[in-house]
């Protein structure tokens, strides 16, 4: 049975990077299916990226405007951006710039698979000067001891299954 989810929201958790955020909300506005909402979450004490996004006023998407809204949060740290308003789908860092497709695809696959609880992709990792673009098989695993191994942004090949995701880029499907 395929899930008849039509609609996909998108949090992002952003703390003093306005630049990158204003980025990564322009790629999101590209996005060949819209996200049905984009929540930017914000510590209340980053004044900078409040001002940027009170300049950010009037984002569309090839189907129109790109619904937005900037909650505050007065604790510190990701895991309480992310876990605030948690009724969104696909969650991204601030840092991220999303192919136009990305919405897409991620919605598919919760569609074809009902099975499907969480999924992430790989992220490219830039040092100012260059993507790390090195392959790794091992992705997203907990070894038998405890110790986790990423690699996240090196993963290539076929779909498989991981016993985590890195919060740049995973979605879920509630």
């Amino acid at each position: 049975m395929k899930k008849t989810l039509e609609s996909i929201g998108v949090l992002i958790a952003s703390y003093r990077r306005p630049i990158p955020l204003a980025t990564c909300l322009n790629s999101l506005s590209r996005q060949l299916h819209p996200a049905h909402e984009v929540i930017v979450v914000l510590r209340n004490d980053d004044v900078e990226t409040q001002q940027a996004l009170s300049n950010l006023t009037n984002h569309t998407s090839p189907e129109g405007h790109l619904d937005h809204r900037f909650p505050e949060l007065s604790l510190p740290g990701t895991q309480a951006s992310r876990s605030a308003p948690l009724m969104s789908l696909a969650i991204l860092d601030d840092d991220t710039k999303p192919h136009p497709e990305w919405l897409k695809r991620v919605l598919t696959r919760f569609k074809e698979d009902p099975a499907l609880g969480g999924l992430g992709g790989r992220d490219r990792c830039f040092d100012g000067e260059t993507f790390d673009d090195r392959e790794a098989s091992v992705v997203g695993r907990i070894q038998w001891y405890g110790r986790m191994i990423g690699n996240h942004h090196l993963g290539f090949g076929d779909i498989r299954e991981v016993d985590f995701l890195k919060g740049a880029n995973m979605s879920f499907s509630l």
